[in-house]
């Protein structure tokens, strides 16, 4: 079982017809944290393919692997045959339900002995539901809902919708951005990504309601992967590229980011960019509400994380 997923191209006609401002031909690349850091490195879909090359090997060769994974309503568990560097704990989770992978937040990856089995006491790796699989293991899923990693899920939840968020950014505008920052204030309930390249002024409210739209109908609907590799400390340091990062790639989309995240972006049930302020000298701010699919609330519920959210939002402005 291979996984490269050809995504449909985005249907960004009716965003970005006639629109004038400052962002992004979805092929160029980005930079985003820390970017002193960053002086030898560009992520890009050419250096994301270069890099599942050197870290992963060529997908023209196929070896194959044991990976055990706990059945469903079953303490027991159940061998699966899965192909090294290629397959990943979504192509695990298929063997199991449909939906799982939807379900997931991420994987828990542990070793398993000679014999197939789990070793008790052996390190559990948090990865990504796309990171490939590089020697035989131990997956166990651990589901959005699940209350016993709630920090776990929690953390990889804001990161994933932080990083959605650039993602639309860069993809939804007519010309290139730069992403400068992203961060997730979580107390308040809300995220951000700052763009350079973008002169004022802030969003008008039918320009804000387009790029939503462009959220519903393209982004989220195309229900694209977040493709994840995990960047080994000598190679990071061959790249220039700080040690502990991982790469992910969502369609045309490329950047470093610091850990896991979500399986897809249809994962967001509730997505939205309620506004956007100009910073001064071509940048802008464009801040971010979410709650994904299997975090289940009553229209209510979201309906107050955004009033409150928003609220929040305007008060630091002021």
């Amino acid at each position: 079982m291979k996984f490269f997923l050809r995504l449909r191209p985005f249907q960004k006609a009716q965003f970005n017809a006639g629109f004038s401002r400052g962002l992004a031909s979805s092929a160029d690349s980005v930079t985003n944290f820390d970017a002193l850091e960053r002086k030898k490195f560009v992520p890009s879909i050419e250096s994301f393919a270069e890099l599942k090359q050197k870290i992963y090997g060529s997908d023209k060769s196929i070896e194959k692997m044991v990976v055990r994974t706990q059945q469903l309503n079953s303490e027991k568990d159940v061998t699966m045959v899965m192909n090294r560097n290629q397959s990943t704990s979504y192509h695990c989770s298929l063997h199991l339900n449909s939906h799982l992978h939807e379900r997931s937040a991420f994987a828990f990856i542990r070793d398993i002995n000679d014999r197939d089995e789990l070793i008790e006491d052996s390190k559990a790796l948090v990865y990504g539901m796309n990171t490939p699989l590089t020697k035989k293991c131990h997956v166990q899923f651990v589901e959005i809902a699940n209350l016993e990693h709630v920090e776990l899920v929690n953390e990889i939840i804001w990161r994933s919708m932080t990083f959605f968020l650039s993602a639309i950014v860069k993809l939804g505008f007519r010309n290139p951005p730069e992403i400068l920052e992203r961060k997730a204030v979580v107390e308040d309930g809300y995220f951000y990504v700052d763009v350079g390249n973008m002169p004022g002024p802030e969003l008008s409210p039918e320009e804000l309601y387009r790029l939503n739209l462009f959220i519903k109908r393209d982004m989220i609907a195309c229900n694209a992967f977040f493709q994840q590799l995990v960047i080994p400390d000598n190679i990071a340091e061959e790249y220039g590229i700080p040690t502990g990062s991982q790469i992910c790639r969502v369609d045309n989309f490329v950047d470093l980011v610091d850990g896991p995240l979500l399986c897809r972006t249809s994962a967001f049930d509730k997505f939205i960019i309620p506004k956007s302020i100009y910073l001064g000298d071509n940048k802008m701010r464009f801040f971010g509400i979410g709650l994904p699919k299997y975090q289940p609330i009553r229209s209510l519920t979201w309906d107050i994380v955004r009033t409150n959210a928003i609220r929040r939002i305007t008060e630091r402005q002021d």
